[in-house]
């Protein structure tokens, strides 16, 4: 860490070291930040938006009190993007992954660290942390893979990552294995796909060695399993996993694995494993609401050296809202488009441009339509939506399909609100924010003659709108 008035900058350096805890400082600080006073501020210099963002967020307090004890109650503190930080951030992401062609991993997993076998290190840069943009939809899973990060000790195990595909779970997975192979360099991080782990598992029961394979696993401290839900129905290979699960627990050892449904959903799968799994954390990634889906863009954007008009930005986060893979396609296709016919990104080029995959796009709805196909899928008679009552029959629905109303149609709340049941913008804003505890708190929620998981019945609106 550099610093300018060393003898000053350096107290305040150790008087955070101590209020925060060595292993966070080294994660966060140490090698991220750049101290400078100048003119009554405290600039604190980092590589990113994330790092600027994350430290603002978590640790804003702790600087401020070491501050105002180390150097004066009248210094302001200032997060800025360090140029210097951010080239050295980007040289160490592709250093990291340029020595990587000469090395396949091994069939059961991608081990790495100080260990003889974790010399090659697999290319991770483009899964790194800080590209991962956290929000509402993904902040839980985020938040607890990054306490895991900064503590191996204190995070839960296992930690099951969950939600549609295309939205992040596998990016966050391979996150923790980059962050765990740079921070903790003495713990044996290995990661496996559960189709490697299935290959891996079949090729040792044909050659005799099964008690390698176990012990590649099974020495691990950390062991991240991406898509759980290809071992359903595999008996002999369900019941191997859960004795590796049974064996890297009782060292203490920490397991993430991701799905695409929660535990409880995985068909075909022992009880036993699935009752291990949920004792842990689950933790559900949801489709990214528009501000998010805007940052995105942008941060995708910036990433490829890419300069989008907002009102391109808008139009993208309005229309892509399939998935973040869909979004990170389409930047993709377009940086490739823009290179080839030398065109700067106009609103109508990108129209052009991405004819093909906003057509299969999840479509953007009138609210006239929403409300019927919810009403139909449902069972609900239109006009229950709109009556003046307050008991459950009529406010659950009527609360749903103003939520839907706001992330599936592009209409104001006062557009929504008018057009579902003559209500004010106030009582769409409330609706949504109940909606959206409901679903972090896995609420009920009654629709017709059935009581439902609100999750499940948004999920069920989801799949019946589909792409066009």
């Amino acid at each position: 860490m550099e610093t300018d008035a060393p003898g000053i900058l350096a107290t305040f350096a150790q008087d955070l070291r101590e209020a925060i805890g060595e292993p966070r400082y080294r994660m966060w600080i140490s090698r991220h930040t750049k101290f400078t006073l100048n003119n009554g501020e405290l600039l604190v210099g980092v590589p990113n938006r994330f790092y600027r963002d994350w430290l603002d967020t978590h640790y804003r307090a702790y600087m401020e009190g070491c501050v105002a004890r180390t150097i004066g109650s009248n210094i302001a503190l200032v997060f800025r993007i360090d140029p210097e930080l951010f080239r050295d951030q980007q040289g160490t992401e592709t250093n990291a992954g340029s020595s990587t062609s000469a090395d396949s991993p091994p069939a059961a997993g991608r081990p790495r660290g100080d260990h003889p076998e974790n010399l090659a290190r697999l290319n991770l840069s483009r899964f790194a942390l800080s590209r991962f943009v956290v929000g509402p939809s993904n902040r839980v899973a985020h938040s607890a893979a990054t306490t895991l990060i900064e503590d191996p000790r204190r995070g839960h195990s296992p930690l099951f990552i969950y939600g549609p595909n295309g939205m992040g779970k596998t990016h966050l997975l391979r996150a923790v294995e980059d962050e765990c192979l740079r921070r903790h360099r003495h713990l044996r991080t290995v990661a496996i796909t559960s189709e490697e782990f299935t290959n891996a598992y079949i090729d040792a029961l044909k050659g005799q060695r099964l008690s390698s394979f176990r012990q590649r696993l099974r020495s691990a401290d950390i062991l991240l399993v991406d898509d759980i839900s290809f071992l359903c129905g595999k008996t002999r290979t369900l019941e191997e996993f859960l004795h590796t699960m049974n064996a890297l627990e009782n060292r203490g050892a920490k397991i993430v694995i991701t799905s695409s449904i929660h535990p409880r959903k995985l068909d075909r799968m022992p009880e036993e494993l699935r009752s291990r799994m949920i004792a842990g954390m689950a933790a559900r990634i949801e489709s990214p609401d528009r501000d998010l889906r805007r940052q995105m863009v942008v941060d995708k954007a910036v990433s490829r050296g890419m300069d989008l008009s907002g009102e391109v930005v808008d139009f993208l986060a309005d229309q892509l809202r399939s998935s973040i893979s869909e979004i990170e396609g389409a930047i993709n296709y377009l940086e490739h488009f823009a290179d080839t016919f030398g065109r700067r990104l106009t609103l109508e080029g990108v129209r052009t441009a991405l004819g093909d995959i906003l057509r299969h796009s999840v479509p953007v709805l009138r609210v006239d339509e929403l409300r019927d196909r919810f009403c139909k899928l449902f069972e609900i008679q239109p006009r229950t939506l709109g009556a003046k009552k307050r008991i459950r029959s009529v406010s659950h629905p009527r609360m749903l399909v103003l939520y839907l109303a706001r992330k599936y149609t592009s209409a104001t709340y006062s557009e929504i609100g008018r057009e579902i049941a003559e209500l004010n913008h106030s009582s769409v804003i409330a609706a949504e924010k109940k909606i959206l505890r409901d679903l972090h708190k896995d609420g009920e929620i009654v629709l017709g003659d059935r009581t439902w998981k609100v999750r499940d019945a948004v999920e069920a609106f989801e799949r019946e709108l589909g792409p066009r």
